[in-house]
């Protein structure tokens, strides 16, 4: 006879004991359309893609600090991430790998520098 705890079977949308949650297919509606939200909610999402580049060169000049203080591979890593992040500001591939080999924080610094006054200069461009 088996014992009736080896013989129950988990329910099918669990998975050793966790739920699995099913995502929806990708041509599907999102939950939270335009229609859906309120005047705060739609004003804070116009004003976050607004202020895109002033965040993007935040983050970047956080990410100059972060390079001061890395070493070894996590110092690759953090200038993956850099690269990313001068990619979408718009500096020119060659630009961006030039700054790589020079491998110097401050040169990057003074990079960062510009792309902000650049952007105070014409707030409209990236």
């Amino acid at each position: 006879m088996v014992s009736p705890l080896l013989s129950r079977r988990p329910a099918s949308n669990t998975f050793m004991g966790r739920r699995i949650v099913s995502h929806p297919p990708l041509g599907a509606q999102p939950v939270f359309s335009m229609k859906n939200r309120s005047a705060y909610q739609q004003r804070v999402i116009k004003d976050y893609y607004q202020n895109r580049p002033a965040i993007a060169l935040q983050r970047l000049g956080e990410l100059v600090t972060e390079l001061y203080l890395a070493e070894g591979k996590r110092r690759d890593k953090v200038w993956e991430r850099i690269a990313a992040a001068l990619e979408n500001l718009g500096l020119k591939q060659e630009r961006i790998e030039h700054l790589r080999r020079q491998d110097k924080p401050e040169v990057l610094a003074r990079v960062v520098e510009e792309c902000m006054a650049r952007q105070e200069q014409d707030p409209g461009k990236k």
